[in-house]
């Protein structure tokens, strides 16, 4: 329509008529265009806002798999003490015997958090996202997917190192079951005094229990830090909302 009307101007040569007609097809293209980029800008703000309240519940999570880590080296701390100890001083009693064959046991819990990197990835490799977020969660964001590949890398390395030099690896420690429905458990395959008397067997012991205060500590640390990022998230919703 509006082609046919110019071709007809241009044969009468009414030059004022198409430089109107040319000013109001720009300016429609112009309009078109902005009106495409701010739903598209409204639409991006919207997946962000879902993205964030993800990436939150993501660390909530992660939260919680470092917690089930931290319960299973408090739950043998008692026993990893006495062990410790009695091996040290080779004091052998029947608590001390047994506290040693539970702890060989709590060595061999899951100390690799396998934690979560979905909504993180999410936020952090789109780039529409990138151009909505605040300047001080960027660099919240990028804080905490380093630290937490950071934490992923060294507890595993933590995790290889303890079955690396775990204790029942040695030929001093036998593994059994109880019975033909019981789990398997460990006992001493020597007796008692010839155990601690081993330098291997008490380094093996004492290296492990090292390990297992090292990833202790990480995760305390972690979960400090998790709280911050999810301060930061708190505060970018707010921003977005």
């Amino acid at each position: 329509m509006i082609l046919h009307r110019v071709i007809e101007q241009v044969r009468k040569q009414e030059w004022t008529a198409i430089a109107i007609d040319f000013v109001i097809v720009v300016l429609g293209v112009f309009i078109g265009i902005q009106v495409s980029n701010w739903n598209e800008m409204r639409a991006n703000k919207a997946s962000l806002t879902k993205a964030l309240e993800r990436l939150e519940a993501e660390a909530a999570q992660n939260v919680e798999i470092a917690d089930g880590v931290l319960q299973i080296i408090e739950k043998g701390r008692i026993d990893r003490e006495l062990a410790k100890t009695a091996v040290s001083n080779c004091e052998e009693t029947p608590e001390t015997v047994a506290a040693l064959g539970r702890t060989l046991m709590n060595f061999t819990g899951d100390f690799q958090p396998n934690f979560v990197f979905v909504a993180l990835d999410q936020v952090a490799d789109k780039d529409a996202y990138q151009d909505l977020l605040s300047p001080a969660f960027s660099r919240a964001l990028g804080a905490y997917n380093s630290r937490l590949n950071e934490e992923q890398v060294q507890l595993t390395s933590h995790y290889d190192k303890i079955w690396q030099y775990h204790v029942n690896t040695h030929p001093s420690v036998t593994a059994y079951f109880a019975g033909p429905e019981a789990d398997w458990t460990f006992a001493l395959a020597k007796p008692f005094s010839d155990v601690c008397s081993d330098p291997t067997f008490r380094s093996r012991l004492i290296n492990t229990i090292g390990f297992l205060g090292a990833i202790e500590r990480r995760l305390k640390q972690f979960k400090l830090q998790v709280a911050e990022f999810q301060a930061a998230i708190a505060d970018e919703l707010g921003h977005h909302q």
